[in-house]
């Protein structure tokens, strides 16, 4: 019948004739339009002029394919439309245009007794994250300009805050040209940036106040007070650089993560220099006229000179005790390192700072699609029953499930993607809804499963257990699959256990005899194709019809009641190549067997992947992986040739933390290079470079305080810290090699340089911190006081700079100066175990020279 229809539903060119002066194409025409024509299709005819047409045999029907997959939307069937931006279009103006479109149509589809549901809209993180960088610009700028004019003159100050937004004008106006734009990365590393820019111009507008106070004029003030800090504010622009660069050089998925980050974060501490120095020092010297002038009487807010002379007397007593003092200090730093080693928990990206979480529903193996989408409408009914304010939409799709490289299709499976309104707004946490709907769907129709995803920020990281068993026997293979799955399922915080054997379908294999087959005729390749069209049906032509670009295929296949049984299989009859009939039953028998969902294979041998969940309020994917990696230590000894391979969110964390920790180490290599070069020593460095495990004291309190794991924000928050903090080291080590260049002793130097660098270290400290107060607790303000400063994704980075420098900040003031006097009492100590030695070896090159003076003149 394919053939007969093929053969009939054409239009060929046959030829060209020509008549009198003209040429005429020839052409057989016999393409349909309609199933009707296919049913007038004559299949065999005879010379007795009776013949056997389509309809006489079969039934010819218009309709769509059978579905293979099923879209739900709030519950109902949908037809789901995917929009999808160019790279150069922009995310907020499309979603605009989307919403447009969708308010246009919402009448008329309601008159049709449809329902527009929009959902999966990105621009609002995008949004969320400007408003972010806006509000906390704003509110950031206003602390900061409340907090130094309590250090500074109402004028510097004014001048010193401005700097902030200039930078960020400037770091924009380079960016755009090297093609650059505001998304999501982009805007992360702004808000990083956000609380460190003012640091230069309060650096540099505190030293022109200071020479200000010595009664210099204000253009010679703006010069003096310029130029003495040039070298220190250029040493801390390039170490904070450095701490960021390395990042550029990491590789895989956190590379193309991080990379926009370090170049922003560095062409905005390059906007911020300039800034401080060109820009800042020319409006000093313009509007201090404007006002009283500055003397050494009016200086610093008389509640600064008592904060000063107390901390002159602190200062000097940390010099005389040093020992003490760093004895203490270490001491400390070794607890914190203790308790942390047994608190703190490691999570790359944790779950729930995206308003989304999956709902992947397994039904028994073989379940038909229609089966599914009724199980999947119990979920739906189950997720609408959340309340309004908390729920935004959910969609579904029936017959696939998974997502990126985990997405598997067929008719067993379902997914339902639920959209949550933004966390700020209900009062409902995402894991508190999940474990209700957990206990409403413990009982799914029809024996279903449902497991659990939420959607993480970051690049995509994989199941938090993902390990895969490789081998060469199966059967082996299945057997430390059971094992592992055994004692996975024992472990508390390990749920949503599964395995890639899951879901493979009940398979009806058609075995040949061979010797039967043969002598009827038949080959395997026949018998399948013959099988082939009768079940999913061939295609034997197509339909083009004008006006219309889609093309309408001709399948041929048995009725749907002809071909569900195994026994009306057999009473298939396959033609030989002789034209005969031969009962398939005849020559072949039907098994039935349960088939894998598909064939995996790791580096050419066959493999099962075993995959989890974990509870971070339990245990951490690290946690469970580390413990899993023991118990099967051993497993190559008793299964040669067996091996585990760990991947999911276990292989990106070892390699993110392969890449931090060579970029930790490129930073602190390139800070070192460039602090050695600007103080001509290989020991100062190392002295300013003290600070760094000082602010990880606050980075630790700070996760543990609140309740956080250490994740890839936190950690990139401390890399921001070591930035700032080595910032005021070079500063406060510069200023002591200037007292000692000035004929001061060590201990007089050292107090000395710490009291005359409080105030810009305490100002600039101050200001980042409260620059960073509304990003950090973002929450707490917007609760609290209504101010829109929060994003979940950014603020762990906040919190750990902002603690880090908090407990860095005083003791870098204490802790440098202390150092240094150590360090010279080294050297010292040193010289003088060394000059006995030195006086010998002097004596004696002078008793060999004297020698040799006398042979000489002999």
């Amino acid at each position: 019948m394919a053939a007969a229809v093929r053969a009939r539903n054409t239009d060929v060119s046959a030829v060209t004739v020509e008549v009198g002066t003209q040429e005429f194409w020839v052409r057989v025409t016999g393409s349909v339009l309609s199933a009707g024509q296919v049913g007038d299709f004559i299949l065999r005819g005879n010379d007795a002029r009776q013949f056997l047409r389509v309809k006489d045999v079969a039934r010819v029907a218009e309709r769509f394919e059978d579905p293979r997959f099923l879209y739900r939307a709030n519950g109902l069937p949908s037809i789901d439309l995917n929009v999808r931006k160019l790279s150069s279009g922009d995310t907020i103006r499309l979603a605009s245009a989307v919403r447009a479109v969708q308010a246009k149509f919402t009448a008329r589809a309601k008159d049709q007794g449809l329902t527009l549901v929009a959902s999966d809209d990105w621009s609002f993180f995008i949004k969320r994250r400007l408003s972010v960088m806006t509000n906390n610009l704003v509110q950031g700028g206003i602390l900061i300009l409340a907090a130094l004019f309590l250090f500074l003159d109402w004028r510097l100050a004014l001048v010193a805050a401005l700097g902030v937004p200039l930078s960020f004008a400037a770091a924009f106006a380079l960016a755009v040209p090297l093609g650059f734009t505001i998304n999501l990365m982009s805007l992360l590393a702004f808000i990083i940036v956000l609380g460190m820019l003012d640091d230069d111009s309060v650096v540099v507008a505190e030293n022109i106040y200071r020479h200000l106070e010595m009664g210099k004029t204000p253009l010679q003030a703006a010069l003096d007070g310029t130029r003495e800090v040039v070298v220190p504010v250029l040493a801390s622009v390039a170490s904070t650089s450095a701490a960021f660069l390395p990042f550029a050089l990491v590789t895989g998925i956190m590379g193309k993560f991080l990379l926009m980050i370090p170049i922003i974060v560095v062409l905005a501490f390059l906007a911020s220099a300039f800034e401080a120095f060109f820009i800042l020092p020319g409006h000093v010297a313009e509007l201090i006229p404007f006002g009283r002038p500055i003397t050494q009487e009016s200086e610093a807010r008389g509640w600064f000179r008592y904060v000063r002379n107390g901390f002159r007397s602190a200062v000097s007593w940390g010099v005389h005790h040093r020992f003490k003092f760093v004895l203490l200090t270490f001491a400390v730093i070794l607890g914190t390192v203790l308790i942390a080693r047994h608190r703190l928990k490691f999570v790359l990206f944790p779950a729930g700072l995206v308003d989304q979480f999956f709902i992947q529903l397994d039904m028994p193996e073989g379940t038909h699609l229609k089966e599914t989408e009724r199980a999947m409408a119990f979920v739906e009914r189950a997720v609408l029953e959340i309340s309004p304010e908390d729920l935004e939409a959910v969609t579904s799709n029936v017959g696939m499930k998974g997502f990126e490289e985990e997405m598997r299709a067929g008719t067993a499976y379902a997914q339902a993607r639920v959209f949550l309104t933004p966390e700020e707004k209900r009062k409902r946490k995402t894991k508190t809804l999940i474990a209700d709907l957990r206990e409403k769907l413990k009982n799914i129709p029809g024996g279903g499963r449902v497991v659990f995803e939420e959607l993480r920020t970051g690049p995509p990281v994989g199941k938090a257990v993902q390990v895969l068993v490789r081998g060469r026997d199966p059967a082996v293979i299945g057997r430390i699959v059971d094992d592992m799955k055994n004692e996975l399922s024992s472990w508390p915080g390990v749920r949503d256990l599964r395995d890639s054997r899951e879901g493979g379908k009940v398979q009806m294999r058609v075995v040949l005899n061979p010797r039967e087959a043969a002598f009827a005729g038949l080959t395997v390749a026949g018998v399948a194709q013959n099988i082939l069209y009768a079940v999913d049906g061939g295609e034997a032509s197509v339909i083009r019809r004008e006006n219309e670009q889609d093309e309408i295929k001709i399948r041929v296949r048995l009725q749907s009641d002809q071909r569900t049984q195994a026994q009306e299989l057999m009473s298939l009859e396959v033609l030989n190549p002789q034209g005969r009939p031969v009962r398939l039953g005849a020559v072949a028998r039907v098994e039935k067997s349960r088939g894998p969902p598909s064939l995996e294979r790791y580096n050419f041998r066959p493999a099962v992947t075993v995959s989890a969940d974990v509870d971070t309020a339990v245990a951490t994917s690290r946690e469970i992986n580390l413990r899993l990696k023991n118990k099967f230590k051993t497993l190559s000894d008793e299964f040669p040739g067996y091996e585990l391979v760990y991947g999911g969110e276990e292989e990106e964390t070892n390699k993110s933390l392969r890449s931090l920790y060579k970029a930790f180490g490129v930073a602190i290599f390139l800070d070192f290079v460039i602090l050695a070069a600007i103080f001509k020593s290989y020991v100062q460095p190392f002295m300013i470079l003290l600070s760094i495990p000082i602010g990880m004291l606050g980075v630790v309190w700070a996760l543990l305080l609140h309740n956080q794991p250490v994740s890839f924000m936190a950690l990139l928050g401390v890399v921001a810290m070591t930035g700032v903090v080595v910032n005021n080291g070079i500063v406060l080590v510069n200023f002591i090699n200037q007292r000692r260049e000035e004929g001061l002793g060590v201990k007089e130097a050292a107090v000395e340089g710490a009291v005359v660098r409080l105030r810009p270290i305490f100002a600039s400290s101050v200001t980042t911190l409260l620059g960073l107060l509304p990003t950090a607790y973002g929450k707490f303000l917007q609760d609290k006081f209504g101010m829109n400063g929060y994003e979940p994704f950014v603020s762990p980075m906040a919190l750990a700079l902002a603690w880090g420098l908090m407990i860095a900040m005083p003791m870098t003031l204490f802790l440098m100066p202390t150092a240094y006097v150590l360090i010279e009492d080294a050297r010292a100590l040193t010289a003088r175990a060394i000059a006995p030695v030195a006086r010998s070896f002097g004596g004696l090159i002078k008793r060999v020279a004297g020698a040799t003076k006398k042979e000489k003149s002999c």
